[in-house]
């Protein structure tokens, strides 16, 4: 106030000395001179005009002398007033303080008019000058350059100027927001911080309120966990939270339902932002943010609509309750259901469907998708379990078409079965739901395994031919691995020494989403991967050695060096075959031994490398059978993987048996002579149980071609171990291959997703709408056909006048049959897509929630790799988008139908 006093009797430093004036208290604790425009100004309380008279004499006369004083100007007198700036004591204005220090000469009238203007002047001018805040725009002070100087100076709240709710939302969730407010009231004063704060909550909307009642107490802290409880308590139907919020926690405050939206919505985006960051402190904002959020949703007795935040854990908790309760309720007769007809559906698609509901709102929670929540993995396999329980099952005749279905069904519920099975903790509803779910699988999984434990024992006496994808053991390397390698591309067997078909499955997941690098491939002339079918019992005296030999062959290691050696010579190729022994470490720095390396890399002499890993087989004698078989779980696959890919080696990733796990739930049957814990002699005592299957054939190796073997996963005739093998239950029988290349070798493609539909989709989706292609007779050759043009002929053809109206329900069909389908249709051309795959497409979006699946769903249904979607999407789009309409299109990584439009678009009525 002084400088701003000097300023004006100085005319802006026109007066370059003199003797200033100023009505005060004879009090000074400031510096007892400063300089003003090059000239020092003396400071002197005077408490009399004795006082003042003494200072004025002692007064350089080149200075500035500045005398405080309390003495009325009557009591000085003339004497002492004519040496006096303007013959008169100044009485100091802190807003003229202001405008000095901002530069401003007009000042905004809200700063002014207020009943503590003055004290607002008296904080502004000693923090201005403290801060050396920024001199006003264009000379007019106004209340937002003073506030937002402040937030940016004082409180650390960045883009003052253009503050929104999120921003202050975001601010707030900082741990020094409370400590950057106390900060300010010290240095500002009372009247100046309150000021700020409510410049802040004005900028708020209808949230400000709520976010005034927060800051202006002290609990800036409180906002985004009071936002984040917001949309539960908006939509909730009990008025005690809502009134619990006001009372106690707002002051009072009440907050509009635009208010309570604006909240939640800027409390969500805030949270989300420290989620996707992925560094330490924003998990230890958002942990204190989340722990604070259900610690107020409990104090306001939010209880179960607490489950309509997508952001708190206790909201997963009851989500994932009620998810729990759907499964519980669908599955309490199912069981039944399966004993009185094992192939018919044991889930009734109403309660299929609430249950998709339950989980789609589990998935929406934020939390869903993160590494933290295994319950969620856990449950989603529940799901699973239930959509395949929700189809009828197959009825096979012959033990191709059953090993088929382990491949492309069974084995991937036994991967789900395997997660469910774990079960979860602290939260008894679930746990009680994938109880019943996983004792329903059970039971239908008993009798899909007792068939094919009776087609095993027909095909095994017979010796019947298979199809060209389902593969002998014996004839896994002449009709797999040795075309590759005599097309040119080098080979690198992994033989997996007991990995089954859903682990195999668990493994090619990990590694190609882990690297990006390896992609699994098919013959040109296949849809789905090959499989083969062990040598019996399926143990690995007899199965690793007649896959390692060529030919139906018992014995240990020595045996299959001896039969591979022989093999390669057969197949004038070149190869090594190496053991546990020889891929262990012979040192530190090394991930595979020197000479396995070498080998690896020299294709010449090596056409051939394969591969024994014993990790899962070991896993069984000895270890908790809920393990997550990934890349890194087998030992030396990864280092392997890597020198393959440097040397530009094909995988062929297989096993020579699989394996049951044991679940601490089976039986021993006491039976004398065996030859592992799930093989025995046939012909002798006990009798063949309804757990057994007797078989006999040229593929049986033990006992003389005659062995009882078990087929019931609970049976073992051993010992207690982790896992077993040697049985007849499809886990032990069926063997993965998977043929994994960086680039296809000729004549082989990548594989569009191999895993069934209701492993990701919904229950209205996995119902399997590929049936439509395979139920569909092969299209003849034109020049057969006559005069008779098809639905997806081209150019001048025309489609079949009359022709049988498709139901309803299949909306594709009916797309199909317009007009303006034929007529884009004719125009799209020549397209790499067939067009039946794009209609069965269609149809899943059209039966999809939110009529939208996954790119892995599309590409499945199109046949092609899920990295070729991209390329493929605007073939679709040529044939089903008109004008450009979006008809189809992608959204991250789903593809979404506007049924509306499509209904618009080709003339097709709801």
């Amino acid at each position: 106030m002084l400088r701003s006093l000097l300023e004006r009797a100085s005319s802006s430093g026109a007066v370059s000395s003199g003797i200033l004036g100023v009505r005060a208290l004879p009090e000074w604790d400031g510096p007892g001179s400063f300089s003003h425009h090059g000239v020092i100004a003396h400071v002197r309380p005077c408490i009399s005009p004795l006082a003042m008279r003494q200072a004025i004499r002692q007064r350089a006369s080149d200075d500035w002398l500045i005398v405080l004083t309390d003495c009325d100007e009557s009591d000085l007198g003339v004497g002492l007033t004519r040496y006096l700036n303007g013959q008169r004591l100044r009485t100091p204005d802190p807003w003229d303080a202001v405008r000095t220090l901002f530069r401003a000469p007009r000042l905004d009238r809200r700063l002014v008019a207020g009943p503590r203007a003055r004290d607002l002047a008296l904080g502004l001018a000693s923090v201005a000058q403290e801060l050396d805040l920024p001199p006003a725009p264009a000379g007019m002070l106004t209340l937002d350059h003073v506030c937002g100087s402040l937030c940016e100076r004082v409180l650390a709240l960045r883009g003052a100027q253009s503050l929104s709710l999120e921003d202050v939302m975001d601010w707030s969730a900082d741990a020094r927001a409370v400590a950057n407010i106390a900060t300010l009231r010290e240095r500002a004063g009372e009247v100046l911080t309150a000021l700020v704060l409510r410049w802040i909550a004005a900028r708020c909307g209808a949230a400000g309120p709520a976010v005034s009642a927060l800051l202006e107490s002290d609990r800036a802290s409180s906002l985004a966990p009071l936002g984040l409880v917001a949309r539960p308590v908006r939509e909730s139907r009990n008025d005690v939270p809502r009134a619990l919020l006001t009372r106690v926690h707002l002051s009072g405050t009440q907050v509009s339902e635009a208010g309570l939206d604006e909240l939640a919505s800027a409390a969500e985006s805030v949270a989300l932002r420290r989620l996707h960051r992925r560094d330490k402190q924003s998990a230890i904002d958002l942990s204190r943010l989340l722990r604070d959020a259900d610690a107020l949703a409990t104090d306001i007795s939010l209880g179960d609509d607490v489950a309509a935040s997508t952001l708190l854990p206790s909201a997963l908790e009851r989500r994932l309750e009620h998810l729990g309760r759907a499964l519980q309720l669908a599955t309490e007769r199912s069981r039944k259901a399966v004993l009185a007809d094992p192939r018919g559906v044991s889930i009734p698609s109403e309660a299929a469907v609430s249950i998709e509901e339950a989980f789609t709102s589990v998935e929406e929670h934020a939390a869903a998708g993160t590494a933290a929540t295994q319950r969620v993995r856990t449950a989603r396999a529940g799901v699973r379990l239930v959509r395949w329980l929700a189809q009828p099952a197959p009825d096979f005749q012959d033990l191709a078409d059953a090993t088929r279905d382990y491949r492309d069904a069974l084995g991937w519920v036994d991967r789900a079965y395997a997660d469910a099975w774990r079960g979860v903790d602290g939260l008894p509803e679930l746990a009680s739901g994938l109880r019943a779910v996983v004792e329903t699988t059970k039971a239908r999984r008993a009798v899909s395994d007792s068939r094919f434990g009776a087609l095993l024992a027909s095909h095994a006496a017979l010796d019947e031919a298979l199809p060209s994808d389902v593969v002998r053991i014996e004839d896994l390397i002449p009709t797999v691995v040795a075309p590759l390698a005599r097309g040119g591309r080098p080979v690198l067997l992994v033989v997996a020494d007991g990995m089954s078909v859903p682990v195999a499955t668990e493994i090619v997941d990990s590694l190609q989403l882990d690297s990006g690098l390896w992609h699994e491939c098919l013959p040109d002339d296949q849809e789905r991967r090959s499989t083969a079918l062990a040598v019996l019992p399926s143990l690995t005296e007899v199965s690793r050695c007649s896959m390692l030999s060529g030919h139906l062959a018992t014995g240990g290691q020595s045996a299959e060096r001896s039969g591979f050696a022989e093999l390669l010579r057969a197949q004038n190729l070149t190869g090594t075959l190496l053991h546990k022994k020889s891929l262990a470490s012979s040192g530190g720095g090394e991930s595979l031994p020197g000479d396995v390396a070498q080998a690896i890399d020299d294709t010449a002499q090596n056409q051939v490398v394969a591969c024994v890993l014993n990790s899962i087989d070991d896993a069984l004698d000895r270890t908790d059978p809920g393990i997550d078989w990934d890349t890194d779980a087998v030992q030396h696959l990864r280092p392997l993987l890597e020198s393959a890919q440097r040397a530009g080696r094909v995988v062929v990733l297989t096993s020579d048996h699989g394996h049951v796990i044991e679940r601490r739930a089976g039986h021993v049957l006491e039976a004398g002579t065996v030859s592992s814990n799930r093989s025995r002699p046939g012909g002798l005592p006990p009798e063949v149980t309804a757990e057994e299957v007797r078989v006999r054939g040229p593929r049986v190796l033990l006992h003389d071609g005659d062995a009882v073997l078990a087929v019931d996963e609970s049976l073992r005739y051993g010992s207690l171990k982790a896992g077993y093998h040697g049985g007849a239950a499809p886990a032990e029988v069926v063997i993965p291959i998977h043929v994994l290349a960086v680039d296809p070798p000729r004549r082989w493609r990548e594989a569009a997703p191999q895993e069934p539909l209701w492993w990701r989709e919904s229950i209205q989706v996995a119902a399997d709408p590929t049936a439509a292609i395979r139920e569909t007779p092969p299209a003849r050759k034109k020049e057969e056909r006559g005069d008779q043009p098809t639905l997806f002929d081209t150019g001048a053809e025309q489609a079949p006048k009359r022709q049988e109206t498709p139901p309803s329900w299949d909306l594709a069909a009916r797309v199909a049959q317009s007009p303006v389908y034929r007529d884009q249709l004719s125009r799209a051309g020549r397209l790499p897509i067939d067009e039946a795959r794009i209609l069965t497409l269609l149809r899943a979006l059209a039966h999809a929630p939110s009529h939208r699946v996954s790119i892995q769903t599309a590409a499945s249904l199109l046949n092609i790799a899920t990295v070729r979607v991209s390329g493929a999407l605007p073939y679709v789009q040529r044939l089903l988008n008109i004008d450009q309409y979006a008809v189809i299109s992608r959204d991250d990584d789903d593809i979404v139908l506007d049924l509306d439009l499509l209904r618009e678009q080709f003339e097709v009525k709801a």
